[in-house]
């Protein structure tokens, strides 16, 4: 904290910021997975990483519109139904943020008929589903099945981020891609609208 701190009064810009403390935490949650780090230690990484983030001079509000002078396009941003874990979308969100999208992050423990109710709202181009958990794999499918149900999917990606995910769950569930990265998400997110225009 002190270090973003003396940053910010050196007037260090906020991207550049943000930037690295999404890199760090990365680094952090691939350290815990190779088991070189505690749960209590991405905890604590997650709540600094929060802490930060909710700074006035580096705040991103739940609708964030990139300053960036080329919009990319608009992400609405969702941890799925019994799951409230929230350390990497926040990640995906200031990444995303950072390379030119809206962002509307509609929260944690987000229902099928949120999600639904969101995409109705907004008109993304993407919808980005966060999964921690194994037992998540149900309601991926149950929002993505009634995605297609309320005719939404004309026109939408949906990409899924968590470590459980691989090609075959992702196949299963209707996503059209998954990620274990923040930052190769965006990416990902990046071309799908690059490759639309």
């Amino acid at each position: 904290m002190n270090l973003v701190q003396r940053c910010l009064k050196l007037k260090i810009d906020r991207n550049t910021i943000v930037t690295a403390l999404n890199e760090a935490l990365e680094s952090i949650g691939k350290n815990f997975e190779k088991g070189e780090y505690t749960l209590s230690d991405l905890m604590m990484a997650g709540i600094l990483y929060e802490d930060i983030m909710n700074l006035e001079e580096i705040k991103i509000s739940n609708v964030v519109v990139s300053a960036n002078k080329q919009k990319l396009g608009t992400i609405v941003l969702g941890t799925i139904e019994t799951d409230m874990h929230d350390i990497g979308k926040s990640l995906f969100k200031s990444a995303a943020y950072a390379m030119g999208f809206t962002v509307i992050d509609i929260g944690i423990d987000v229902t099928a008929q949120t999600f639904c109710n969101k995409i109705k709202e907004y008109k993304p181009e993407v919808l980005g589903i966060s999964a921690i958990l194994s037992s998540t794999v149900k309601y991926l499918k149950k929002t993505i099945d009634k995605i297609e149900q309320e005719d939404l999917r004309a026109g939408l990606k949906i990409i899924v981020g968590g470590n459980m995910l691989d090609d075959e769950l992702c196949q299963y569930i209707g996503a059209d891609a998954f990620t274990h990265s923040a930052i190769d998400g965006v990416e990902i997110c990046r071309q799908w609208v690059n490759d639309n225009e």
